[in-house]
């Protein structure tokens, strides 16, 4: 006689586990201790098998009824459906820790040696705010560029054009981390760098050659660390210097280096 909801709650506990069957090779459980799992019971190459397919009440009548409908449809087709459900779990697994979010947040774990602490925050950040929502639960090796593309839009969007090209270029670099670890084969964010806004390009004024006496004196009298004042020095003079003639033409007059450097070719 099959089961009905009511005679499932009225089901009382015994001093062991026993079945109620329900027909069709599935059966409700009872523990000694008043909890309740479906079964499947079934013989695969002549061998008698068992799977659990969940407990009551989450898993209500109806839904256990399919499950084992389920269940018989893959011993017609030559599947043991106990093994074909742990297959299905271990991908399902398998795909949730290699999901873009999981991959990324171990890559940039394996990236905190050799960054800051602040930089490291805000590459983190940037993925949170920006490519997590999209990306973090699909499975990275199955990821398109126009997915990604889709994501680094909505950045341009906002006006963050910059932001736009750091993200891409992290999320890149997540999935060649992948392709490393053997969790992807391709990386579809590389074809993409020509597919986002390009910043405008606004050069910097040049300094005025009769100000460079000035610039100078500046430069002195800043509290720099010694190495970057040398380097200021080497590189305005060398910018000056006539690379055929090895000298400066800038006269003593309008260019008067501080001691302790003196006149003359940079290097």
């Amino acid at each position: 006689m099959a089961l009905t909801d009511l005679a499932i709650r009225q089901a009382k506990p015994q001093d062991k586990p026993y079945q109620i069957a329900d027909g069709e090779a599935l059966y409700l459980e009872v523990t000694p201790s008043g909890g309740k799992r479906w079964l499947f019971r079934f013989r695969f190459n002549g061998k008698p098998g068992k799977m659990a397919l969940g407990k009551y009440p989450v898993m209500s009548l109806a839904e256990a009824r399919e499950k084992a409908a389920e269940a018989r449809k893959l011993l017609a087709a030559g599947d043991n459906p106990s093994l074909a459900k742990k297959a299905a779990k271990d991908a399902a697994k398998e795909a949730c820790s290699n999901a873009f979010e999981n991959v990324a947040r171990e890559w940039h774990d394996k990236q905190l040696a050799r960054w800051t602490p602040h930089h490291a925050r805000r590459v983190l950040e940037s993925l949170e705010n920006d490519a997590f929502p999209d990306l973090g639960k699909l499975p990275i090796s199955k990821l398109e560029a126009k997915q990604i593309l889709a994501t680094i839009r909505k950045v341009e969007k906002r006006g963050a054009v910059e932001t736009a090209g750091r993200v891409l270029q992290r999320i890149s670099s997540v999935i060649r981390y992948a392709i490393q670890t053997g969790r992807a084969e391709h990386n579809p964010a590389i074809n993409l760098t020509g597919a986002i806004t390009a910043n405008k390009v606004e050069h910097r004024p040049a300094l005025p050659r009769g100000e460079l006496p000035e610039f100078f004196t500046r430069l002195q009298a800043e509290p720099l660390y010694a190495p970057t004042r040398i380097a200021m020095h080497l590189l305005i003079r060398r910018c000056c210097t006539n690379p055929e003639q090895g000298e400066t033409p800038l006269s003593p007059n309008k260019f008067t280096p501080q001691p302790p450097y003196k006149d003359g070719p940079a290097c």
